[in-house]
């Protein structure tokens, strides 16, 4: 595989096809797994340009999570830099404007945002911080996220790659459904689920083994799994306001639980 160039020209990214045909190696957004296609460019493309060309040969939207040579931008950085010679602290800016983080808030807002209440800045080119709901650390990544009351009415799978969220706050909106793939939230402390319209709650959630607090009150649940009892760091679980005749047993291992119900 040919080595792309990435180089800074009027203030954008671009990208130096030395030959016609190069294989890029990215992921779509709703596929599970990368891919690589072939994008034939005869000049100089931009980011948006690259996105036009994939969309249209994928015939779906295109989300660029990384753009690379094959390299995982977000946890080989310092490797992917070397190996394409980037030195240039504005260029490496650019270049971090393209995170996994941006990608999956922009498609969320895509796909829901027309309903929202709220959604100040999202988008933009501002810093995540800046964006309505959202705090971030001292290197950007989302920590907390608080779209609570907003007339929400889907969560994507791809939330799972903000893999720094400690708190996510989602109440009081139309959620139907919560996609397990929040189970790889690892370092979440906080989720907050209530006054949705949920049926059930996936027991994969019982993967998130620093939950300390999970708010599943007024919402339409007829049962809680059984797998909760394996959150160790449990220490609040409400219940109240749903249609469950019982709780599983199993939730009286965790000797630092207290149940809302």
């Amino acid at each position: 595989m040919k080595k792309l160039n990435l180089y800074l020209l009027d203030h954008q990214l671009h990208i130096n096809y030395n030959i016609m045909e190069e294989i890029i190696s990215l992921y779509i957004s709703n596929i599970t797994k990368s891919i690589n296609i072939v994008i034939k460019c005869e000049r100089l493309i931009t980011i948006l340009d690259l996105k036009e060309l994939v969309a249209k040969k994928l015939d779906t939207y295109a989300c660029l999570f990384r753009l690379t040579n094959g390299t995982n931008l977000e946890e080989n950085l310092d490797a992917l830099l070397s190996d394409l010679n980037i030195k240039n602290e504005d260029k490496l800016f650019i270049m971090n404007k393209l995170n996994v983080e941006r990608a999956v808030l922009e498609e969320w807002y895509r796909l829901d945002g027309n309903n929202w209440e709220d959604s100040e800045n999202w988008c933009s080119d501002l810093p995540l911080n800046e964006w309505y709901g959202i705090n971030t650390n001292e290197n950007g990544k989302i920590t907390d996220l608080y779209l609570d009351n907003n007339n929400l009415c889907l969560v994507p799978s791809e939330l799972s790659q903000l893999t720094k969220l400690f708190e996510l706050v989602l109440s009081s909106n139309n959620l139907c459904l919560v996609p397990p793939e929040l189970s790889q939230l690892t370092n979440l402390i906080l989720l907050d689920l209530s006054n949705n319209d949920l049926l059930s709650v996936p027991s994969e959630l019982a993967q998130l083994t620093n939950l300390k607090y999970l708010y599943l009150y007024g919402n339409n649940l007829s049962l809680v799994p059984s797998e909760l009892s394996q959150l160790k760091n449990l220490t609040h679980l409400y219940l109240q306001l749903n249609k469950l005749s019982s709780v599983p047993s199993e939730l009286s291992q965790l000797k630092n639980l207290t149940i809302h119900k």
